[in-house]
């Protein structure tokens, strides 16, 4: 019988008057166990004559029996005709009897010892591997449109110095190779002749049929010091092969009295600048406006809008020939600022990061990763139409599959989630929503600019007496919740700000010190020159983002998260551990989610060094069982709850019962608390003022025994979580992301046995 879970719908289309090309189906495809092998051959993308496409797929992480766990899959369509939707059906390869559909474009790679080419079967992009450049050759339209004309990748220090890409080491390879989508990887450092500065990392990706090419740019700190570096300018440069005549066109956002939308062709240079929630161009002489025609609240009010606001993008256009129209492609780049486009004659300039008054500080390891996406077209459309076509590409830019098959795959204990039921409760599911949009949720001001972009604005002890609102940098695992919840509606991933955040801002990717080296730093005004420690690294959500996009970068960083903890758990600071429960708790929801995702058994080695630890504790106290302060001779259970998902999700991982009785036995005192009438009747995670209740730990015990009591010993628990949990603001938003865990898998019992009063649910504290 063919698996229900396998017949996922997709649909692609275009709303426009014109065709599209080069479109991209991209999905991360969960799997139950034992299910699928080999995606490739186990299954197939019909099209609506049920025709077989071919699909790209690239498996991302195995079940312990070597199925397939997740696997990621791409598909381009070459041309979409206008006002025209397309459906595909994925579904279980049954024989042969599908036949191929051959496809209307493919991506070829030719490579030799001078250089890499990528062609999408309408662009062909040519790299050298010998130096950095921005393109050898650009193949379009049956013309080249770079024909020599230099390009490079740039850096300046504050003393002024240039740094150029061309000058350091370099090295290009493709990450990703298939007939529909490929990523060219390109890594190397800024030199002069005095010597290195930073490095970058650059992925190109290229879709079959398609001529539009989407650049993720991140510049690193890989040298010595927490202190970190300073950045002046840092900037790509190049230029097209047009003639005399080439025009440069913007997208106007307000334009006399009229505030409408209008292309502007301009003749001579361009300087965009991208910031404070809005692009403006600086040389606004060049939009040839009636002064008297423009609304006085633009010319004088700095609340209302500026005069010269515009999209963050520039048509670099050859009249009757086309040209290459590029744009900063994040989702919203004006929280990202300060950004820089410009051009002038044939030339263009990126500014990943422009002179400003304050410079870009990168602290030890830190890094920032801007998207940039390039549309080189021909001149059939008009000017309006070609910047509605110029959105084919975005990161990460996957589909979702149903939630049904998420709880079908059984992966991160989805299927143990409440089902959502907005109509059934809309004040609850309100509410999880409102909390999980953090950092954007109770941001005053919101947080932007490039190195605040993504984390939570909020207050920490007294710093609302003070009004003092500052940055509560890698304080949780936001990422995880975001991502759990996401799976748990049929949403494809969540926290794609928080992702980019952590893998660029709160992770040392550097450093000399192996404590830090691949660690996480919280609470840090620059992010990265506190201190770091076993807790507060964690890689659990970035690998549930990994999952869901196939971002390798994310596997890569959790990885190195992984090993630093591994130093921590077996190295000459492994007593770091034992000073309270968090410094075990978090270590074990990495090792074990490591184990879990990439199989590699030294995680699972360091997870159950640390179980083994915890029981050797237990064996001489009777109990879980810490010592604090260090040296001090005085043992306590010090955020004892803490530990309790991590050591779960080790027996999850590897099924040792030992480790399953330890669970048992650490849970079983704080469960016969909770009908002391003395006892405040919940589970509380971590500290008694921080009324969040630990329903989870009832949750599993209902699922090992099946006995009803254990749900019932959670309505204190519960009570608390549908009143929003009674306590200061920042109290709630800023634990809410370990709260999440505390919570949601219980609330599926509590839906199955009647226990939610959803009238009783407030979103007010």
């Amino acid at each position: 019988m063919p698996d229900p879970a396998l017949n996922v719908s997709f649909q692609l289309g275009n709303p426009w008057e014109f065709p599209l090309r080069g479109i991209p189906l991209r999905c991360s495809v969960p799997l139950p166990q034992g299910s699928v092998r080999d995606p490739s051959s186990d299954l197939v993308l019909l099209d609506e004559k049920g025709l077989d496409l071919g699909a790209q797929w690239r498996v991302l992480s195995r079940w312990k029996d070597g199925t397939a766990r997740f696997a990621l899959m791409d598909y381009s369509e070459a041309v979409i005709p206008p006002r025209t939707n397309r459906a595909y059906h994925l579904k279980r390869r049954e024989g042969s009897s599908s036949k191929s559909a051959k496809p209307s474009a493919v991506i070829a790679i030719r490579e030799d010892t001078a250089s890499l080419e990528v062609d999408t079967g309408r662009l062909r992009w040519k790299f050298s591997k010998k130096r950095f450049s921005f393109a050898e050759e650009i193949h379009f339209n049956g013309r080249e449109w770079v024909g020599g004309v230099e390009s490079d990748l740039c850096v300046t220090d504050m003393l002024g110095q240039i740094f150029r890409a061309s000058a350091g080491n370099y090295h290009i390879s493709v990450e990703e190779r298939g007939i529909y989508r490929v990523i060219v990887l390109i890594e190397g450092d800024y030199r002069n002749p005095l010597g290195r500065f930073m490095s970058y990392k650059m992925r190109l990706h290229f879709t079959a049929g398609g001529a539009q090419v989407l650049m993720q740019h991140t510049v690193r700190n890989r040298h010595d010091g927490r202190e970190g570096r300073d950045i002046r300018r840092l900037w790509l440069e190049g230029g097209l092969r047009v003639n005399e005549r080439a025009i440069r066109r913007i997208l106007q956002g307000d334009r006399t009295l009229n505030t409408i939308q209008a292309i502007v062709e301009i003749p001579e240079n361009v300087d965009l600048d991208t910031g404070v929630y809005q692009t403006l161009i600086r040389n606004k002489a060049s939009l040839r406006e009636d002064p008297d025609q423009i609304c006085y609240s633009m010319k004088h009010s700095l609340n209302i809008g500026s005069h010269g606001s515009c999209s963050p993008l520039i048509d670099l256009h050859e009249p009757g020939a086309g040209g290459m129209l590029f744009k900063f492609a994040m989702a919203q780049p004006d929280h990202e600022g300060p950004l820089r486009l410009s051009s002038d004659r044939n030339r263009f300039a990126i500014d990943f990061y422009p002179e400003s008054p304050e410079p870009m500080h990168l602290g030890e390891g830190m890094g920032k990763t801007r998207d940039v996406l390039f549309n080189v077209h021909d001149d059939s459309l008009g000017a309006f139409n070609l910047i509605h076509e110029s959105d084919n590409l975005s990161h990460p830019g996957v589909m979702a599959v149903p939630h049904e098959m998420r709880r079908l795959a059984r992966f991160a204990d989805v299927h143990h989630t409440l089902v959502p039921q907005r109509n059934k409760y809309p004040m609850l599911e309100s509410k999880i929503d409102m909390l999980l949009s953090a950092p954007q949720a109770y941001d005053w001001p919101k947080s932007h600019g490039w190195r605040n972009f993504g984390d939570e604005i909020g207050a920490r002890g007294r710093s609302i007496e003070l009004g003092i609102h500052q940055c509560i940098n890698n304080e949780e695992d936001y990422l995880h919740a975001c991502m759990l919840d996401a799976w748990r509606t049929g949403r494809a991933y969540g926290g794609l700000n928080m992702a980019r955040h952590l893998m660029d801002i709160d992770y040392i990717d550097y450093s000399p010190d192996p404590a830090r080296d691949g660690a996480c730093c919280p609470h840090s005004t620059n992010h990265t020159d506190g201190e770091t420690y076993p807790s507060h690294q964690w890689c659990q959500g970035l690998l549930y983002f990994y999952l869901a996009t196939g971002d390798e970068e994310a596997l890569r960083i959790s990885k190195r998260i992984g090993d630093c903890l591994i130093w921590w758990i077996t190295g000459p600071r492994q007593d770091a551990l034992t000073f309270s429960g968090r410094e075990s708790a978090w270590p074990l929801l990495s090792m074990a989610a490591l184990y879990e995702v990439t199989g590699e058994e030294k995680y699972r080695d360091a997870g159950m060094r640390i179980i083994g630890n915890m029981s050797a504790a237990c064996k001489k106290h009777g109990d879980m069982a810490w010592e604090d302060p260090p040296g001090s001779g005085i043992y306590s259970g010090l955020m004892k709850e803490m530990t309790f998902n991590g050591v779960w999700d080790m027996y999850a991982a590897t099924g040792d019962a030992k480790v399953l009785e330890l669970w048992k036995n650490i849970t079983k005192s704080s469960v016969e608390k909770l009908s002391d009438p003395g006892s405040w009747g919940y589970v509380h995670f971590r500290n008694w003022q921080i009324k969040w209740a630990d329903l989870t730990v009832l949750a599993r015990w209902y699922q090992l025994t099946g006995d009803r009591r254990y749900v019932e010993l959670g309505k204190n628990g519960l009570r608390l979580v549908l009143a929003g949990c009674p306590q200061p603001l920042n109290q709630t938003q800023g634990f809410i992301a370990m709260g999440y865990r505390h919570f949601i898998f219980y609330l599926q019992l509590a839906d199955e046995f009647g226990m939610i009063d959803d009238d009783r649910c407030t979103l007010v504290w």
